[in-house]
């Protein structure tokens, strides 16, 4: 039997050390790139201009399910969608219409292919852009196993994803990936928000402690507690207005010091649950006030500098510190005068951890 188009590509590839064709795939997937878990991650990072395909509305696929399962769905989602009149349009052919080579219909015409394939009367929705602006990813998922492991390990290790812990936030994290991917993961930011719940609680080490083993670098960003309205209604009418700023500063640090002392058990669980190699970033911004809170964290593996990531993150608690309180750990600003700082968790460590060794 003679081997298939996809067979004899996958044969070609394979046939390829392996260290070049992880830099061919480099050139195919999305790589150094951040993710928010909490938001629907099929419309994140792509480029200007991009359109979303006609396929992916279709409603039938299920975007809470498993990652695996909903790569899966969504290649039936275009294998159902793109056909008509008992014709089922290629993968291949639905990324060529619209180029200049796409297929044309018996009248030579792009608009006779879509008219014979039952595509037309779809207002409002416009057709794919031209091969080369658009993701070989899921072509290259699909021509082995062996290829599907490799480029699946790249995802995961070479980008770096964002989850929101709040009392359901990692049992989202669970479902969204299985626990296999859940472990390929070797860069996350976690944000983590103060909430009346158990601080114990908020991270189930039966969930945490395959993914927390793995990373080589932590991003933790912690969002403002907020107080209930009563609290601060009782408290504001203990001072007068001339006093406000002052009683508000006090307000500030007692907030923090509460602040800290709920968060000091997830700090000690993510100390012992990350290898000793890991480094936990902590988001911080420079202003004249020292915290005296982050005295715990100058124990440890932490390094404090602001994530880019964090200005997305609304009532996020602002920690700061003066230069003579910072550890040997801390980079020295006079070399990074020009530096306006990481564009992502991986810009935090160097270009050699992220070596993909099998």
């Amino acid at each position: 039997m003679a081997p298939t188009s996809h067979s004899a590509s996958s044969n070609a590839l394979l046939a390829i050390p392996l260290e070049i064709r992880r830099h061919i795939y480099g050139f195919c997937i999305p790589q150094h790139l951040t993710f928010d878990c909490c938001e629907d991650m099929y419309y994140q990072n792509r480029p200007i201009g991009w359109i979303q395909p006609l396929w992916h509305s279709n409603d039938s696929c299920d975007r809470y399910a498993g990652d695996d399962e909903y790569l899966v769905d969504e290649l039936h989602c275009l294998h159902d969608e793109w056909k008509g009149k008992d014709k089922i349009l290629s993968l291949e052919n639905v990324e060529d219409i619209g180029s200049e080579d796409s297929p044309t219909g018996e009248d030579g015409s792009s608009h006779g292919m879509k008219e014979t394939l039952g595509l037309l009367g779809f207002e409002g929705y416009d057709f794919p852009p031209p091969p080369s602006r658009m993701s070989s990813l899921p072509a290259l998922l699909l021509l082995c196993r062996q290829i599907n492991h490799e480029v699946e390990t790249m995802l995961y290790e070479g980008n770096t994803f964002t989850i929101d812990i709040h009392c359901q936030g990692q049992y989202h994290f669970e479902k969204q990936f299985t626990t296999k991917n859940r472990e390929r993961m070797r860069n996350m930011i976690l944000v983590l928000r103060p909430i009346a719940a158990e601080p114990e609680s908020i991270m189930d080490p039966e969930i945490w402690d395959s993914v927390l083993g793995n990373l080589v670098t932590l991003g933790v960003i912690i969002k403002q507690p907020e107080p209930p309205l009563q609290e601060w209604l009782e408290d504001n009418g203990k001072g007068t207005t001339g006093d406000f700023l002052t009683f508000f500063r006090d307000r500030k640090r007692e907030a923090i010091g509460e602040c800290m002392a709920w968060l000091l058990p997830i700090f000690e669980y993510l100390v012992r649950a990350v290898p000793k190699q890991t480094e936990i970033v902590v988001d911080v911004t420079e202003e004249g006030d020292t915290v005296q809170a982050l005295e715990f964290f100058q124990k440890g593996p932490f390094r404090f500098q602001r994530l880019p990531a964090a200005d997305s993150i609304s009532q996020k608690v602002e920690f700061a510190w003066e230069s003579g309180s910072r550890g040997s750990w801390y980079r020295d600003d006079d070399d990074d005068d020009d530096d306006d700082g990481p564009t992502s968790c991986r810009d935090i460590i160097n270009d050699s951890d992220y070596d993909y060794s099998e």
